[in-house]
């Protein structure tokens, strides 16, 4: 199995978790809206332990719900079937690359919360994947890290 086949599989699985942790968030939601609904009829709000304990419950879960949608909207773009590339490193490319020294690497790049270095899947927002975004193949990038200056060759993009 290729790299983008490995990474739409494992994405798609991932989607399909976060789905259903969104329908069983709003279905928890509707139970602490009513309690909350609950706890308004019982009268003083400033002395009401249960109204706000349901609320911070509500804020919990939009908030989580938020970074959800957010975290599903990224695998959207990732899995949608006319995701095409135009030749240039993009999320969602699969790139080789030639090492100094002559050794080659296929990698892709990934939302930042989807990289994994071991698997090949390097973040956009990682000092590589900030300078392969928008290059194309035959492009060399120099990437600047703390420990060393590393060059890199484009050979393909996917």
């Amino acid at each position: 199995m290729s790299i983008r086949e490995t990474f739409l599989q494992q994405t798609g699985d991932l989607l399909g978790k976060l789905t259903q942790r969104t329908a069983d968030l709003e279905a928890e939601l509707v139970v602490v809206k009513a309690r909350r609904l609950d706890a308004w009829t019982e009268g003083d709000l400033r002395e009401n332990s249960a109204y706000h304990e349901a609320e911070n419950a509500e804020e919990g879960i939009q908030a989580e719900l938020a970074s959800i949608a957010k975290q599903i909207a990224e695998l959207d773009v990732s899995l949608a079937p006319d995701y095409k590339h135009s030749g240039f490193v993009s999320v969602g490319s699969v790139v080789t690359l030639l090492y100094e020294g002559g050794r080659e690497r296929i990698i892709m790049l990934v939302p930042d919360h989807f990289a994994e270095l071991e698997f090949g899947r390097i973040a956009a927002g990682s000092p590589i994947g900030q300078e392969l975004e928008g290059k194309q193949a035959g492009d060399t990038v120099t990437v600047v890290m703390p420990q060393k200056t590393s060059v890199y060759k484009i050979l393909e993009v996917d």
